[in-house]
């Protein structure tokens, strides 16, 4: 089974004004610009090809500038309940710290996530 080239991570603003969608490379990709390679974990946006509407022909960042407006948030109640501290009588004696929390949800959730394509987070 082939692996995704890319997945949706919000919106950004371009250097002229207009939003377009921005992805993550899951798999290193070429810009059709400057014919760059676009490491895996890069941002990039997608443009349509000549006399075509579909969004297919990557775009680095250095050929097309962003700032991301938006990033798309996990609504899982499972990474909330994890992400969230605990408040009240469950409060832990323990402060949680980032890092507590990464080690947390890598306990949890590693295995799972291994398993699938998302092997980082």
């Amino acid at each position: 089974m082939k692996r995704e080239l890319s997945e949706s991570v919000g919106s950004g603003s371009l250097a002229d004004g207009t939003t377009a969608a921005v992805y993550r490379a899951l798999r290193p990709r070429i810009c059709s610009i400057c014919g760059s390679t676009i490491a895996e974990g890069a941002l990039f946006t997608r443009w349509p090809v000549e006399g075509h509407s579909v969004r297919i022909s990557s775009r680095c960042e250095k050929c097309a500038p962003f700032i991301i407006d938006t990033m798309k948030t996990e609504s899982s109640p499972l990474l909330q309940s994890l992400l969230t501290p605990p408040t009240g009588s469950d409060a832990r004696k323990t402060h949680l710290t980032p890092e507590r929390v990464a080690e947390e949800v890598e306990r949890r959730l590693g295995p799972a996530l291994r398993r699938t394509r998302r092997s980082r987070f």
